[in-house]
């Protein structure tokens, strides 16, 4: 919408049809719109305006089914894999060998049955529904600064390794918590089993209080370990919004002494540092899509285990 605004302005403001903005266009892009097409263009204010909305709200409604569409059938193709993910861990619990079974407890493969590939349907959400969006809008961006001003974006290359290095630590930090948070919940599953289906020996034995101290130290467990998760998840934005703005603004300053030495056109830096701003800003969704996908991986390695 804001980008409508100076074709408008040069509609209504300086009394120019759009079979002349058309032409404008073709002699300064590479792609021309056909002459027949320009021929049956408007030629009133209020009809060239109309045709401009209607325009926008074709495509807006385009884009609208298309993200409909991906969502849905995103959503589909997890549902299904979950479904079939947790069907074949309850397959192959089943013929596992008995001692297995006992030694582990019926709660822990309860646990990897039907919690894990929760999480993993998670993860799986997050990389195809959101994932794919963000990292071709982020690579367009940076595309398009690399064929305005190479030698500007190149420079930006540079605080790459640092921005991998964070997110791939914290990563690990959020795969391991993630792990034993789902190992702990299948203690605390198995801590609740165990007193609810003997809750007659508990009350006649008057052990509730010995339960409850039980369930209690089970679930302080999980909760250690969920807030690991939450420290993890909390700092990877901002760490990775602060490094992005360090060499956002190192680079403007280079920016700025090449337009001073003439090395560089000021409307080749303006539009390089606008896509590279669209580049960046994708990098903070795509932060939590990394969080999401290497908590599931946790899961994805629990189930592998059976």
């Amino acid at each position: 919408l804001v980008a409508l605004a100076p074709v408008i302005d040069a509609i209504v403001g300086q009394g120019r049809t759009l079979s002349e903005l058309v032409a404008d266009f073709n002699a300064q892009s590479p792609i021309d719109v056909p002459q027949g097409l320009i021929d049956i263009l408007p030629d009133g204010e209020f009809t060239a305006v109309a045709v401009v909305m209607a325009v926008v709200g074709v495509l807006t409604i385009v884009g609208g089914v298309a993200n409909f569409l991906h969502m849905y059938l995103s959503l589909t193709l997890v549902e299904r894999v979950v479904a079939g993910v947790r069907r074949e861990l309850f397959r192959v619990t089943l013929r596992m060998p008995l001692r297995t079974i006992v030694s582990r407890g019926t709660s822990d493969s309860v646990s990897r049955i039907i919690n894990d590939p929760a999480s993993l349907g998670a993860g799986m959400v997050a990389l195809i529904s959101r994932g794919v969006a963000q990292v071709s809008k982020g690579f367009a961006a940076f595309c398009a600064a690399m064929i305005i001003e190479w030698r500007l974006t190149a420079i930006t290359l540079l605080v790459a390794p640092i921005l991998a290095t964070v997110i791939r630590k914290l990563g690990k930090r959020i795969r391991r918590a993630s792990r034993s948070a789902l190992a702990g919940q299948a203690g605390l599953y198995e801590t609740a089993t165990e007193a609810m289906q003997g809750v007659r020996v508990v009350r006649v034995s008057t052990g509730e209080r010995r339960e409850t101290g039980r369930f209690n130290a089970r679930n302080r467990e999980v909760r250690t370990q969920l807030l690991r998760v939450r420290t993890a998840r909390s700092l990877s934005s901002p760490v990775v919004e602060v490094l992005t703005l360090i060499g956002f603004g190192m680079l403007a300053l280079i920016a700025v002494k090449a337009i001073q030495d003439n090395a560089l056109d000021p409307r080749d830096m303006f539009l390089t540092l606008a896509s590279l701003g669209i580049a960046g800003a994708s990098l903070r969704p795509i932060t939590g899509i990394v969080n999401a996908i290497q908590a599931s991986s946790a899961a994805a390695q629990r189930d592998l285990e059976l």
